[in-house]
């Protein structure tokens, strides 16, 4: 295989993935529904977090009211950062893609993790303040998933009949 074949199969694979991965060009889902809307937004919308989080350390953590970063944890926070864009990630893959087993997982552990968030408040290890805004995005999110979800289904009923 000449170097020119390579290179273009090497270009062909990476365009390949990109299409996938972000489910462009031939990968694109036809047939999403609006808890798959909702979560390919609210995915892109925790994917920004989890940059400004990554680039702007300091900033959230005066949000929490916390002080200011010390050098120590400045590298902690940018490593939240880069696990809340992947998450955000997932999130908009699965929405586009319209996978509705992730849906359904999602709702599940939005909730658990906002039992546990609770658990840390009532066990004094968060204060509420630092924990709140999670339990309630998360707690709202859910459940608008979960009713969005359940319209896809009757919809999805609706159609056969």
């Amino acid at each position: 295989m000449k170097a020119d074949e390579r290179n273009t199969d090497m270009q062909t694979s990476v365009r390949t993935l990109v299409e996938h991965s972000f489910a462009l060009g031939p990968f694109r889902q036809l047939q999403t529904g609006r808890a798959a809307l909702f979560t390919s937004r609210f995915g892109l919308v925790v994917l920004a977090l989890g940059l400004a989080t990554l680039l702007f350390p300091g900033a959230f953590a005066a949000l929490n009211h916390n002080g200011p970063v010390t050098a120590g944890e400045t590298g902690a926070r940018q490593t939240n950062g880069i696990v809340i864009m992947v998450l955000g990630y997932f999130y908009f893959i699965a929405g586009r893609n319209n996978a509705e087993w992730f849906f359904a997982g999602s709702v599940l552990d939005r909730f658990a993790a906002s039992l546990v968030a609770m658990l840390l408040v009532i066990t004094g290890n968060a204060p509420l303040r630092q924990v709140a805004g999670q339990i309630a995005v998360d707690v709202l999110s859910a459940v608008y998933t979960y009713k969005l979800y359940k319209q896809d289904l009757a919809d999805r009923q609706q159609d056969q009949k």
